[in-house]
């Protein structure tokens, strides 16, 4: 039982003033100092075989302080334990919301519930590019994956149906030399 009283000695020095109350029962009922008492004689004990190289108990003996401090009613609170956990709960930080999170960002077609049709070439055409032809990017249209989809789909098969022109060059032409210029003609118009 000594061994206990020295045990809630030593971790008194790391604990909170506030858990400590709860082990108040076994510092007064205990002492842990060294000095003998009068009339006693002081010996060294020899090596117990129970402890390891360095001094310390070996997990039978942490095993036997663990089975006496559940059987010794004084030297436990549960309810003081409870008590002091509770009061640190109400030093806890308040359940909120993040005030730095960004909005979360909603693809236009999710917040206008509109739906993609194959025939609505006036909204498809907003997703093709003007020059090559080729569908933007999601990175570029921040449309959600779901959405590209659909639109993709839907582009593909407008143009299947011949609502929408194809893809009529290749990247790789798009920076050709221009043989004519349409807004500058050379000769005026005959008619």
């Amino acid at each position: 039982m000594a061994s206990i009283a020295c045990n809630v000695a030593n971790i008194s020095r790391r604990l909170p003033v506030t858990i400590l109350r709860a082990f108040s029962n076994i510092s007064q009922n205990r002492s842990c100092s060294t000095a003998t008492p009068p009339g006693t004689t002081t010996t060294t004990q020899p090596a117990d075989a129970s402890q390891d190289v360095t001094g310390l108990p070996t997990t039978e003996q942490n095993t036997a302080v663990a089975a006496e401090t559940t059987l010794v009613g004084d030297t436990f609170d549960q309810n003081a334990v409870e008590k002091l956990l509770k009061d640190a709960s109400k030093d806890m930080p308040i359940d909120m919301t993040n005030p730095y999170a960004r909005d979360r960002i909603e693809c236009i077609l999710c917040r206008y519930k509109l739906d993609v049709d194959y025939k609505n070439t006036k909204l498809l055409s907003q997703f093709v590019s003007s020059f090559t032809g080729n569908v933007y990017e999601k990175h570029i249209t921040r449309l959600c994956d779901e959405q590209q989809k659909r639109l993709v789909n839907a582009i593909r098969k407008s143009r299947s149906y011949g609502y929408m022109p194809t893809l009529f060059k290749s990247v790789e032409f798009l920076k050709d030399p221009k043989i004519f210029d349409p807004n500058r003609p050379i000769k005026p118009n005959p008619h």
